[in-house]
């Protein structure tokens, strides 16, 4: 099947709700620097200050480019995306992994906060499926089976439960 549009998935932020705060005070404290008309030092520091700010903002993908058969986990910063390529020959299957979390928070008193959530990511995995490529995360096993589904239909591969092989050094006698 030959497509002529990259198959693209974007994952977020690069840096988290931190980082994003930290970069918004950054381009704040750089407005007024850049757009004072009377001193070129400021300007130049204010549109440093901008500049670093950005980067704060950059986000994570993840492309297929079912034409030449590659694919590719990116970083995109100020607009250039960046990351290593490699083929779509490396993978077989598709597989969907159920993945819990768990966040506690102890203040000095003695009052704990626990928040559980869990996440089904959808990967693409070799038939040993120790190479895993991150495609997507979802909140539900039913959002991550349907863009399975869809994607085993363009990529022709077979959706299959997460199985790794174990080597034989590792398996009881």
């Amino acid at each position: 099947m030959k497509s002529t549009t990259k198959i693209s998935y974007k994952h977020g932020f690069f840096f988290p709700v931190g980082g994003l705060i930290f970069g918004g005070f950054l381009l704040l404290i750089s407005l007024p620097m850049i757009f004072n008309p009377v001193n070129f030092i400021y300007f130049c520091i204010g549109t440093t200050i901008m500049w670093v700010g950005l980067l704060f903002f950059s986000t994570k993908g993840f492309e297929i480019n079912p034409e030449t058969k590659k694919l590719r986990a990116y970083t995109n910063v100020l607009g250039i995306k960046t990351g290593k390529e490699s083929y779509l020959s490396n993978f077989k299957f598709i597989t969907i992994i159920s993945q819990g979390y768990s966040q506690s928070i102890s203040p000095v008193i003695t009052i704990e906060v626990k928040r559980e959530f869990s996440t089904c990511n959808l990967l693409l995995v070799n038939e040993t499926h120790h190479l895993k490529q991150l495609v997507q995360s979802f909140n539900t096993y039913e959002d991550a089976l349907e863009e399975a589904k869809k994607l085993s239909e363009l990529l022709n591969f077979e959706i299959v439960k997460y199985n790794p092989v174990r080597t034989r050094s590792s398996r009881k006698k």
